[in-house]
């Protein structure tokens, strides 16, 4: 039992309550927490919609579709990644979208209107394999890491290498 008063009171100091106020001062926290929570998510999502997130694009066209390089800068969470790829896969259906923001390289490519050749997690697997990293993912998103030393230029001559050599629609 004393070490039960002993936790409690702990606690409560740490949250500089007492420890008759804890419970409610706990279901407080939580709740900010969710609030706060939820906000970035929503914060997440109009991110993710902008018309340019500070990225640099490189359209290339192979196939008969176009692959869109998007290079995005380091403070990006990868919560705003994965939605851009959700986001695009929308609004730009025709086009196979690769990001790369410091090692981390993801592809986004929808399912509906591009061949089951164009399959995003082999491209990723094609591409992070061809430059000595990993990854994974499924027909719509996949995502890897590859070395840090891995500049943009060879992501981008790679992928458009691996584009070039998918036989056209």
């Amino acid at each position: 039992m004393s070490e039960q008063l002993e936790v409690l009171n702990k606690a409560s100091a740490a949250l500089k309550t007492s420890p008759a106020e804890l419970v409610p001062r706990l279901i407080k926290l939580q709740d900010n927490y969710k609030s706060l929570h939820n906000q970035l998510q929503r914060t997440h999502a109009l991110l993710a919609t902008a018309p340019q997130l500070g990225e640099t694009q490189t359209a290339h066209l192979a196939g008969g579709l176009t692959l869109v390089l998007h290079e995005l800068p380091s403070d990006l969470d990868i919560e705003v990644l994965r939605k851009r790829g959700q986001h695009l896969r929308q609004t730009h259906p025709d086009a196979v979208h690769v990001f790369l923001q410091d090692n981390t390289v993801a592809c986004s490519v929808n399912t509906v209107h591009i061949p089951a050749k164009f399959h995003a997690s082999k491209l990723l697997g094609d591409l992070t394999r061809k430059l000595g990293g990993k990854g994974g993912g499924q027909a719509d998103w996949a995502q890897g890491r590859l070395s840090a030393a891995t500049s943009s230029a060879a992501v981008i001559a790679a992928a458009r290498e691996l584009f070039d050599a998918v036989p056209a629609l």
